[in-house]
């Protein structure tokens, strides 16, 4: 995923990404991605998105199923990266 934006981190499902783009679930190999935190060890919200689109592997066109809880006590992110079969 050139540059690991936040824009190429999506709500919607595998499913309704690989839809849309005209493609099939088996083009990909999926890899889960979960970033989680507990106080006190917690960062500021910007510190933990950014760590987030760290764990995004490179060769990942883009994050499916992105789910963020976070309360006053933790965060945890998690989502699914599409990586292109070769």
């Amino acid at each position: 995923m050139e540059g690991n934006k936040l824009e190429n981190v999506l709500t919607i499902s595998a499913t309704e990404y690989v839809a849309m783009c005209g493609k099939q679930l088996g083009d990909y190999l999926p890899k889960g991605i979960q970033v989680c935190y507990f106080a006190p060890y917690q960062p500021k919200r910007e510190g933990i998105e950014k760590h987030f689109l760290t764990a995004i592997p490179t060769d990942a066109e883009v994050v499916v199923g992105y789910k963020a809880e976070i309360s006053d006590h933790s965060y945890y992110l998690t989502g699914t990266a599409l990586i292109p079969k070769k």
